[in-house]
C-alpha cells in the first residue's frame, strides 16, 4: 500500500489532499494560459484572453480566479518568491537589468 492508502483502496491523509488542492491549481492554471489551442497550428491561449474580452466583468472574473490561485499557494506555505535572478548583483545599482 502507498501513503495513506487503506484496505479498500481508497487513499487519504494530508499527502493526497496536498496532492489534490496542487492538481486543482494546475488545472485552474493551465485553464486560464493554455487550454486553449488553434487547430492545426502550435499556437495556444488561454481563457483569461477570451474572458478579458468581456468589459468589466471579464476584468474581474480573470483577478479572481488569479488571486485564488494564489491564496490557495499561500495556504499551502508559499510565502516568499525569490526574484534574486532577477536582479543585478553588481553594489553600483539596484535597479533591474531591464533598465541598465
Amino acid at each position: 500500500m502507498r501513503l495513506n492508502q487503506k484496505q479498500d483502496g481508497r487513499a487519504d491523509g494530508p499527502e493526497i489532499d496536498l496532492l489534490v488542492r496542487l492538481r486543482r491549481m494546475r488545472g485552474w492554471a493551465r485553464l486560464m494560459d493554455t487550454a486553449l489551442r488553434v487547430p492545426g497550428t502550435r499556437f495556444s491561449f488561454g481563457a483569461d484572453s477570451i474572458i478579458g474580452l468581456v468589459p468589466g466583468v471579464g476584468d474581474v472574473a480573470g483577478a479572481a480566479i488569479g488571486l485564488y490561485i494564489v491564496n490557495e499557494a499561500r495556504r499551502l506555505g508559499y510565502r516568499t518568491i525569490n526574484f534574486s535572478g532577477c536582479w543585478p548583483t553588481s553594489a553600483s545599482t539596484r535597479r533591474p537589468a531591464a533598465f541598465h
